[in-house]
């Protein structure tokens, strides 16, 4: 699952009916990121694996408007939320990784076939959905306006 997909998914818990749009089609808005290959890379083989992204986490954390939302959801949620990722000195640390982790090379699904029987299933959406609903009840963040997650079948 790409971050554009899961994205516009969360972005629909929270109500938001504009959703997120795809990376552009034009390649040259793409920067690239190789990884390593050959005996270095975990396989011990192989071409080094590129990346291409149109979007990076913490570029979009440190935007201004971004910090000044989160604030208003904060003093909006009357105490329930009292974590503020946007922090200048939590803000790397708390976004640095997604970046990383949406660099992983991208599988074909197998959700389908697990939902239909084979050898049990939780799909990955569903699965994201709860923890989201306990961490809102912790103070982390805002509460959910979705009845539940729409499945990736």
């Amino acid at each position: 699952m790409n971050k554009e997909r899961l994205f516009a998914e969360i972005e629909r818990w929270y109500g938001n009916e504009k959703c997120a749009v795809g990376p552009s089609e034009d390649l040259s808005k793409f920067e690239h990121a190789e990884s390593k290959g050959g005996k270095d890379c975990p396989l011990g083989c192989g071409p080094p694996p590129v990346t291409g992204f149109t979007f990076k986490g913490l570029d979009w954390a440190q935007r201004q408007c971004n910090k000044r939302a989160w604030k208003e959801i904060m003093e909006a949620s009357r105490g329930a939320v009292t974590n503020d990722p946007f922090a200048e000195d939590a803000v790397k640390e708390n976004f640095q990784f997604l970046d990383l982790y949406f660099s992983i090379s991208v599988t074909a699904s197998m959700n389908k076939t697990r939902l239909h029987g084979w050898t049990g299933f939780s799909d990955t959406l569903e699965a994201a959905f709860e923890p989201v609903k306990e961490i809102f009840g912790m103070g982390l963040l805002p509460p959910v306006v979705a009845d539940a997650a729409r499945p990736l079948v």
